[in-house]
């Protein structure tokens, strides 16, 4: 399952011309593969590390958006195991 995340562009004020956007807010899914990678990055290196390693799967220059999206994707956790319908041992 993958999940969407927005992305804020940088401050209006501050951007050139020349990099203007013609969407306020872009979308992108990480399927269950990506965030892991990106989690372990995190865990064994750093945010930073994770950043590196969100880049490689998607094309996020802006920093503020990239470690925004990598913090949002570690404090995701596995969806829980259904629990069985009956006691041990029934059919």
């Amino acid at each position: 399952m993958a999940t969407a995340l927005p992305l804020t562009p940088p401050n209006r004020h501050h951007r050139p011309k020349d990099r203007e956007v013609g969407h306020e807010v872009e979308m992108f899914s990480v399927s269950q593969d990506e965030a892991a990678a990106i989690q372990k990055a995190f865990h064994e290196s750093g945010e930073w590390a994770a950043v590196a390693e969100l880049r490689r799967h998607f094309p996020i220059q802006d920093n503020a958006n990239a470690l925004n999206a990598v913090r949002a994707i570690v404090r995701w956790s596995q969806p829980p195991r259904p629990v069985p319908a009956g006691p041990p041992g029934t059919p």
